[in-house]
């Protein structure tokens, strides 16, 4: 008679035994180029988390400009994989896309925006800002760890009533990236609000955009001990909107992205009408040379 439990005991044996091996063997940096995946400490493999090589990894100087432009890039997921769905970027264009910012802009978050509105900063190039909209958990699983390795500033929207949904990022998830310093001691991640529930605020009535506006901005202070004062506007709904605007002055927001496909020029900074360039899931190339031609370059 047949012990179909023995039968899989083998199998089980066989597996271990093959992922051991596997495991074990050596890593040839030479062979395997700039295919890495992992940190160098990691438990499991070897490889950095870059998909890009040591020369586009290297310092560059940014170009100079006696006008320069501003982007604020705008991201939703990201997934390890090829995709069809528009809203995801694939990690592998994703990387490069970082390699690509960091070769051409300088990288700024939104406080630094602000103070060359204020005329406190002065930009001697192009810039760039990063943006993440959702609070999808790919923020933190793929974002996060890529980021902190390239040393790059972003912002994170949250949609306060997602947090710890599935899919989603929770709150000590948020609040480690928000503590998160570089080995100089800078803050590089910022916490904004994407609003409490996603409505399309142009379609409320002011008691309503008060509450999505506050509400969301008190989840984040409370939850991260740091000031939620910039705001994007979902989906852009209510752009321009002057009512909107003075509620979220008045709630104490300092700055508001919209959805607007364009630059800004650092001498005109509008902080409560900012543009938001939108990544899709094109190629690296065919979305970093739009954006570069769109500035002029």
């Amino acid at each position: 008679m047949q012990k179909p439990w023995l039968f899989g005991t083998i199998l089980l044996l066989i597996s271990a035994m093959l992922f051991s091996c596997a495991t074990s063997l050596p890593i040839d940096d030479e062979k395997t180029g700039a295919i890495r995946y992992w940190k160098e400490d990691s438990k499991i493999l070897a490889h950095k988390a870059m998909t890009v090589s040591d020369e586009q990894l290297a310092d560059k100087d940014v170009p100079k400009r006696a006008d320069p432009k501003i982007l604020i890039l705008m991201y939703h997921n990201l997934v390890y994989g090829r995709t069809g769905s528009e809203y995801n970027r694939d990690i592998y264009n994703f990387e490069h896309d970082l390699a690509f910012i960091r070769s051409r802009f300088k990288v700024i978050d939104f406080q630094d925006l602000l103070a060359v509105k204020a005329g406190t900063l002065k930009l001697e190039s192009d810039a760039a800002l990063l943006t993440f909209d959702d609070g999808d958990l790919s923020m933190y699983a793929i974002a996060y760890p890529l980021l902190k390795e390239y040393g790059i500033k972003a912002t994170f929207f949250l949609i306060t009533n997602f947090v710890g949904d599935i899919g989603y990022m929770n709150w000590p998830q948020i609040r480690e990236m928000s503590e998160y310093r570089d080995e100089a001691g800078n803050k590089l991640f910022t916490i904004g609000s994407h609003g409490t529930s996603h409505r399309y605020l142009g379609d409320l009535n002011q008691d309503a955009v008060t509450k999505e506006l506050a509400d969301s901005k008190e989840a984040i202070e409370k939850n991260t001990d740091e000031p939620a004062d910039i705001l994007v506007l979902p989906f852009g709904s209510g752009t321009g909107k002057q009512e909107i605007i003075e509620v979220a002055k008045n709630i104490g927001y300092k700055a508001l992205r919209t959805s607007d496909n364009r630059f800004v020029a650092a001498s005109a900074i509008d902080p409560y009408r900012l543009p938001g360039i939108y990544i899709d899931n094109s190629s690296t190339d065919k979305a970093m040379q739009k954006i570069w031609s769109m500035i002029g370059r």
